[in-house]
């Protein structure tokens, strides 16, 4: 199935979107774009920091992929991506802001009273505001092993590991944990 929108609205504002899926018996595959955009306002007062009476701007572009499948009886596989980009204008600059996610995701059922299932995610952020000469950056890495036990009815014991890596930045300055 497809779908596209679109709309207009105060301060010069637009929204376009489009989708499309796919899927069959066994699985699936989606994808999803947008924007959305305004030519703005002041973003301050006579009274505020830096006044300039200009409009400002802001736009926002985010992409989406989606994809699952039943391997077999047991196996079932789910990954999905995601960009998101945003830049917005103000009096003394703009700001611009990147995101990236990445997931992906195994389920499978050993027996009626166990599955496991493992996760692997990954994202990242950027910030950057030039007129205030800072730059931020994230990122972080994570995978998960889960065991869900079925006790008896009523009853489960879930049981896993998990570990994570996550690194950040602002200006030169490095950290990780």
């Amino acid at each position: 199935s497809a779908s596209v929108e679109a709309g207009v609205a105060r301060y010069d504002s637009f929204r376009l979107s489009a989708t499309h899926g796919y899927r069959t018996e066994r699985g699936g595959v989606g994808i999803a774009v947008s924007r959305r955009g305004s030519q703005g306002f002041s973003s301050q007062n006579v009274n505020g920091f830096s006044f300039d009476p200009d409009r400002d701007a802001s736009y926002a572009d985010r992409a989406l992929i989606t994809a699952d499948t039943q391997a077999n009886e047991q196996l079932n596989i789910r990954a999905n991506a995601l960009r998101s980009a945003t830049d917005v204008e103000f009096d003394d600059g703009r700001s611009q802001l990147v995101q990236r996610q990445f997931g992906i995701s195994a389920v499978y059922e050993n027996s009626e009273t166990h599955a496991q299932t493992f996760r692997l995610g990954y994202a990242s952020e950027l910030i950057d505001t030039p007129v205030f000469f800072s730059t931020f950056r994230t990122r972080r890495l994570q995978g998960d092993w889960q065991h869900d036990l079925t006790l008896e009815r009523g009853k489960a014991l879930i049981l896993g590991l998990n570990t994570a890596s996550e690194e950040g930045s602002a200006g030169g300055e490095k950290r990780t944990l």
